[in-house]
């Protein structure tokens, strides 16, 4: 019973962030892209804010190191949120989903460099190169060498996913003695504050015309693509270790694959299906070796 209600909790992360790639997609024809991550950030963490405070769960600690919560903010949420609206102006949301494969990759990547400097066994590079081409040919290596719009809106993602990696690295060491719900919203805050300056100072928001469904959407990415998912992230971490909310990266991808077939009609073409596999195997590897590299410590 306890492994089900786990996996349901995972299936309730992997589904509204793939949901969330598509509502991006969406909402870049209503508003600037900055913006869509400013808007969902400012508001997804006053929801886990309102939370905290409603669970009587402390936010002062994690407002006393704002300076790790900011750093953790801008380098992998804010990042993020602002990359992945400019990479899907360009790339459909099934190719996005596919851009989780960088997680694994960025983090194994830092922990090998200083000044952590852990030793990492080649099985996890031999990893990271099977998901890199995996990743290729499931986008299509005609798309990206054809196509200088496919191939820019690939390198935002993959920039923005790969300084999540770096996020997720960082955020195990500047969170510790946090609890976890108040560390995601103050950090999430900050990346909002970011972004919003951002937004104003590079973009228009004042000049675009949404209509109501393009504001509610935006609701939607904010709390149900965002509040939610990672308040249910914290409790799972909790319930079943980080091994264990690592899988999203592989439900995540079929999602998206099947969000963008059904509802943008993109293509299921013979390089995804032998694509995807081979990232899944890179990405497996490259999970096992970091794990490995953490315990030796």
């Amino acid at each position: 019973m306890r492994l089900l209600v786990n996996v349901a909790l995972l299936l309730s992360i992997a589904t509204p962030w793939a949901v969330g790639l598509a509502i991006i997609k969406v909402l870049d024809q209503a508003f600037p892209p900055i913006f869509i991550g400013a808007a969902r950030a400012i508001i997804g963490s006053v929801a886990i804010l309102l939370f905290c405070l409603i669970s009587r769960q402390k936010l002062a600690p994690a407002f006393k190191r704002s300076g790790s919560m900011a750093l953790l903010g801008v380098v992998g949420i804010a990042t993020l949120w602002s990359m992945m609206p400019i990479a899907e102006q360009t790339i459909d949301s099934a190719m996005a989903t596919l851009l989780v494969v960088m997680v694994p990759s960025a983090a194994l990547i830092v922990t090998a460099l200083p000044p952590i400097s852990a030793r990492v066994r080649w099985t996890g590079w031999v990893g990271l190169i099977l998901g890199a081409a995996g990743l290729v040919l499931a986008i299509g290596p005609e798309r990206l060498l054809n196509s200088e719009a496919t191939l820019t809106g690939f390198a935002w993602g993959a920039g923005g996913y790969f300084c999540f990696g770096v996020y997720c690295v960082l955020a195990e060491r500047l969170t510790k003695g946090l609890a976890p719900a108040p560390a995601a919203g103050v950090s999430i805050l900050y990346a909002g504050i970011a972004l919003w300056v951002l937004a104003f100072a590079l973009e228009s928001p004042l000049d675009a015309r949404p209509n109501a469904d393009d504001w509610i959407n935006l609701l939607i990415l904010s709390l149900i693509s965002t509040a939610i998912p990672n308040l249910i992230l914290y409790v799972l971490a909790k319930r079943a270790g980080g091994v264990f909310v690592s899988l999203y990266g592989y439900i995540m991808p079929l999602i998206g694959i099947a969000i963008g077939y059904y509802y943008f009609h993109t293509p299921i073409v013979w390089t995804l299906l032998l694509g995807v596999p081979l990232a899944f195997v890179g990405m497996a590897l490259v999970q096992r070796a970091q794990a490995k590299a953490k315990a030796d410590g």
